[in-house]
């Protein structure tokens, strides 16, 4: 059966990943949302697609802009079939590790898949992060890591320092 799945699956319309060592998580920036957020990866399942192959595809067209092929993502199903998978209202979300993460960038590496967001394919998160090329076209335009942290908050001072030195 691959990832965990439920016989629920039909009724949830959005599937995605969170990689996470346990204390970091990683995230990306939408900029073209109503109101412009950080959020993790994923997004709607297209028809007849399982939960498992619309939370890997749109987690990759999110992290580097590609079409993966469907051969590509059985093999990726297959690869992270032991993962721990949960529901949050209707929205299905997979836990990974940065390892796997780092499992799925040598595994497109080596199939040689190229990426319009990266100059060289990038092997770890630091190249991940800040190799990428920023497009705010993108439905996620930026990459970061935030702590995993209840009720995380960010101080407001914080963000108008940012704003200020990025409008300089």
């Amino acid at each position: 059966m691959g990832l965990c799945q439920s016989n629920l699956e039909i009724k949830k319309s959005n599937a995605g990943i969170m990689f996470t060592n346990g204390t970091h998580v990683l995230c990306g920036y939408q900029p073209n949302k109503k109101i412009p957020i950080i959020s993790g990866f994923g997004g709607k399942i297209k028809e007849n697609e399982t939960l498992n192959i619309a939370a890997i595809r749109e987690t990759l067209e999110e992290l580097f802009n590609i079409n993966p092929s469907p051969d590509l993502l059985l093999y990726l199903e297959n690869i992270l079939k032991t993962r721990y998978a949960s529901f949050n209202k209707n929205y299905y979300i997979i836990k990974l590790s940065f390892s796997d993460l780092f499992k799925i960038i040598k595994i497109l590496a080596s199939k040689q898949y190229v990426s319009p967001l990266y100059d060289f394919w990038p092997i770890n998160i630091r190249e991940l992060i800040f190799n990428r090329k920023i497009m705010y076209t993108n439905e996620i335009s930026h990459l970061c890591i935030l702590p995993c942290i209840l009720d995380l908050k960010i101080d407001q001072c914080f963000i108008d320092d940012i704003n200020l030195f990025m409008s300089s």
